[in-house]
């Protein structure tokens, strides 16, 4: 026999015997081995009992932790964002610096000579403009 063919007669089994004794009971008035059947009773309605908390504590609260699950992960994203801008930050702020730096090192070094020196050679004549020019002055 299959496992499922031999789950039915079981539960059909009980059935019929928890039918007989309960007709049995209810005709004599008068309860089968009481004391053992009081304390059943007593686990299953304190498990009926505590069941029922768990699952009126679950379904009253899975709501609000998923929304508070919710909000902690938008949160966390919103940290890692700012976390990862206040890098990008520090770090163009850190070049600018160097770069800051390196620039009043360059203007700092220079003085009015350099300025001199340095449009002397931006205006300086080429050879062929020299010979032009020493050609003009002899011819005067």
């Amino acid at each position: 026999m299959t496992p499922p063919i031999i789950g039915i007669l079981v539960s059909t089994s009980f059935i019929l015997l928890f039918s007989v004794v309960f007709r049995y009971e209810r005709k004599n008035e008068k309860r089968i081995l009481r004391e053992m059947r009081e304390s059943f009773d007593n686990i299953v309605l304190y498990v009926g009992t505590k069941s029922s908390f768990v699952f009126k504590y679950m379904c009253r609260d899975v709501f609000r932790q998923s929304i508070h699950y919710f909000f902690h992960s938008f949160l966390s994203g919103v940290l890692i964002f700012l976390e990862k801008s206040e890098k990008r930050v520090q770090s163009a702020l850190h070049s600018n610096k160097t770069i800051a730096k390196k620039s009043s090192r360059i203007g700092a070094n220079r003085n009015k000579l350099d300025e001199i020196a340095e449009h002397k050679i931006s205006t300086a004549l080429t050879d062929e403009e020299k010979k032009k020019r020493r050609e003009e002055m002899l011819e005067m």
